[in-house]
């Protein structure tokens, strides 16, 4: 079966709308929104997460320590702690 220009074309459009369409989702849903937070991203594990320490979920610092029901000011960077606010 031979496919000419006009053919490819066709096919070609829908395949290229698809991935532009995905792209642009996909940025939208990374870009910071005003508060400085990723759009989307969660500031509570998605399970209930034992008490411990947890990565920083705004990624400020290695560690944020997770009391079982909020994120606490007490984080971690390289084994030495100190205090951020939420």
């Amino acid at each position: 079966m031979n496919i000419g220009p006009t053919e490819l074309i066709i096919i070609l459009i829908p395949i290229g709308g698809i991935a532009l369409l995905i792209t642009v989702l996909v940025s939208l849903m990374r870009r910071p929104s005003r508060d400085g937070d990723f759009v989307g991203a969660s500031t509570s594990p998605l399970i209930a997460a034992a008490p411990g320490w947890h990565p920083d979920p705004a990624s400020r610092h290695s560690q944020r320590y997770w009391d079982g029901s909020t994120w606490t000011p007490h984080v971690s960077d390289n084994g030495v702690a100190s205090m951020d606010p939420v």
